[in-house]
This record gives C-alpha cells, structure tokens and sequence, in this order.
C-alpha cells in the first residue's frame, strides 16, 4: 500500500525482484485504496480467531471487486 496522504492511498503489486527488472503495477490513488490500507491495517492488528474473520471477509471481497490479488 502507498499512503498519499489526504484520505488517499494507493497499491503496488507484482514482482519486485524479476529479472532482468521488476514486473510492477500500479493502481490509481484514491479513497478506495485508503479504505482497503485501513482494513488491511485492523485485519492485521486483530487477535487471532473469529473476531479476525470478518476482516478477512472483507478484504477478500474488495480484493475480486478491485482485481487485486490477495493471500491472507
């Protein structure tokens, strides 16, 4: 997650270490981001079991949604 600042965020995926250089991409800053960065942020945070569970939920919702790919 790239943090713009102003409610806004933005996301970076891919391999950062192919070579012969890095196969990146970039996703537009914007609140939807940000709001994904916080969910991240409190699934993260949460204690282990089923108050982590909704989290989860929601991040891999927004992940098919947005065409992000996730692994929790």
């Amino acid at each position: 997650m790239l943090e713009a600042g102003e409610g806004q965020a933005g996301v970076a995926y891919g391999d950062f270490f192919a070579e012969p250089s890095p196969r990146v991409q970039v996703r537009n800053i914007g609140r939807t981001w940000h709001l994904g960065k916080v969910l991240f942020e409190q699934w993260s945070l949460a204690p282990w079991g089923l108050r982590r569970a909704p989290w989860a939920f929601a991040i891999k919702l927004g992940s098919k949604i947005y065409g992000v790919p996730v692994t929790l």
